[in-house]
């Protein structure tokens, strides 16, 4: 192997980890960490397909939730997810119109709800890290593909 790409592959095995370690703190530190727990009510509730090609079946719920005042809706809430259909037909009686839940709504944009404490902060967080190598080989290929040096042709 040449000097030069000992030196790459060197260089990579410092900069893809620093960089998934930098990305999973920004995103914690920017994504809001403490969303507002709050009583929601159960308006309606559906069961849905939610992978076609794999059989998972999800109990979307549409609730309504007061922040200040002001009602919001949340259309679609999925509350319970199993691959059988029958599973999920059953748990749907657990989740009549009037029933209360506890959710989550991010104190900045009381629209966007959770049914987990971090609104998923922590997972989106993982997934971006996860995510980095594949934004380190795009801004790669991009730097190969705009700064390769211009041949310069002397015969014109």
């Amino acid at each position: 192997m040449e000097k030069q790409h000992k030196r790459f592959l060197l260089m990579m095995s410092a900069i893809v980890p620093l960089s998934m370690l930098t990305v999973f703190i920004l995103v914690l530190e920017y994504y809001p960490e403490h969303w507002q727990p709050v009583e929601a009510e159960i308006q309606t509730s559906k069961i849905v397909s939610t992978r076609p090609g794999t059989l998972q079946w999800s109990l979307m719920a549409n609730v309504s939730y007061l922040v200040d005042g002001k009602t919001y809706t949340r259309k679609r809430l999925e509350v319970f997810r199993d691959s059988e259909q029958d599973v999920t037909v059953k748990e749907q009686a657990s989740w009549p119109a009037g029933r209360k839940l506890q959710i989550y709504y991010n104190p900045f944009a009381p629209q966007s709800v959770s049914l987990v404490a971090d609104g998923g902060r922590e997972a989106f967080a993982v997934m971006s890290a996860i995510l980095t190598p594949l934004g380190l080989v795009f801004l790669l290929l991009l730097y190969f593909a705009f700064m390769r040096p211009v041949s310069s042709d002397s015969s014109t």
